[in-house]
């Protein structure tokens, strides 16, 4: 279990976090000592097929998000838990059906889904993923979009949402005509474009990553065959073993990257567009590594909640 600093009466909290590629459940308990992890699932809906071409959510892609809330609606239920906040990000923010399918999942889950802006998500994953008191770089990589958030416990320098995600990215470079190579270097030149929108002089602290992106990585270069919180969570990750980790993903079909180094099937055509975002942005800061955190959005989102209760009593 792990901890965030926090003063408060004891709540048990439920959040789901409904991205682009996973929905993401986080159960905990916040008392005056912190937070403490009760339950922590990760499952793979991927809402965002197409939706970067096509504007909508396919009722395919709403099946498979509709089937992991039912198994969360059960695991909720059986923990007893009254407090439950489920918010949207990049997928349901550019979605033309968002109405629809917001509406299908309220149905199942019992509670209003919230779509949050790109601001207001990288509030809340900072607020879930800063490693200490002191200033810290968290980049959310997600599926549609990658948020980065400058600041320290006291207060939010910088925040920006860019339209830099694992799975649009992959859509709309890597699956289409030309060579890999060329396909990468167009990625690169785009991804170069859209960080220049960034100001590095606002950005300051260590560089925190966050979500499956740099969680999947680093349970690759530790060699592990499962997810292990306790190996992952706060790993400093080079950036020269990030480069040769994006060798093997350059070079190494999705069966491999699934059977050898354990690449969740459902992540392992998006891992490359992922990595090169983090590169990118690493190089971009000129730094020479980063720190991995398992925590994110879900955890600010529990975090927030709690503190909006007692400013209200």
């Amino acid at each position: 279990m792990d901890s965030i600093s926090f003063q408060s009466e004891v709540m048990k909290v439920a959040s789901i976090d409904i991205g682009t590629n996973t929905l993401l459940l986080l159960i905990a308990e916040v008392t005056e000592s912190g937070l403490e992890i009760i339950e922590d699932y990760h499952l793979i809906a991927r809402l965002g097929e197409n939706v970067d071409k096509t504007g909508e959510i396919s009722t395919e892609a709403i099946e498979r998000g509709c089937a992991i809330l039912r198994n969360y609606k059960q695991i909720i239920d059986k923990a007893e838990i009254e407090n439950v906040v489920i918010v949207g990000t990049s997928a349901l923010r550019d979605a033309k059906n968002r109405d629809l399918v917001c509406a299908k999942f309220e149905e199942i889950i019992g509670s209003p889904v919230r779509i949050i802006r790109g601001e207001e998500e990288a509030n809340h994953s900072f607020l879930g993923s800063k490693i200490d008191e002191s200033n810290n770089i968290v980049m959310d990589i997600g599926g549609g979009s990658t948020e980065f958030v400058s600041g320290s416990s006291s207060k939010i320098n910088f925040r920006r949402s860019l339209d830099i995600g694992a799975v649009r990215l992959t859509e709309r470079f890597l699956k289409g005509a030309g060579s890999q190579a060329e396909q990468i270097e167009e990625l690169n030149k785009f991804l170069s474009d859209e960080l220049a929108k960034l100001n590095k002089d606002e950005l300051k602290g260590e560089i925190v990553a966050v979500a499956g992106t740099p969680t999947s990585l680093a349970q690759m270069n530790l060699g592990l065959k499962n997810y292990d919180y306790t190996l992952i969570h706060k790993y400093r990750f080079s950036l020269v073993d990030l480069k040769k980790n994006i060798e093997i993903l350059i070079n190494t079909p999705k069966e491999d990257l699934i059977s050898k180094y354990h690449i969740h099937p459902n992540r392992a055509d998006i891992l490359l567009a992922g990595s090169l975002i983090l590169q990118k942005f690493v190089e971009y800061m000129q730094r020479e590594d980063f720190i991995v955190s398992c925590h994110g959005l879900r955890f600010g989102v529990v975090l927030d909640y709690f503190q909006s209760l007692k400013r209200l009593h």
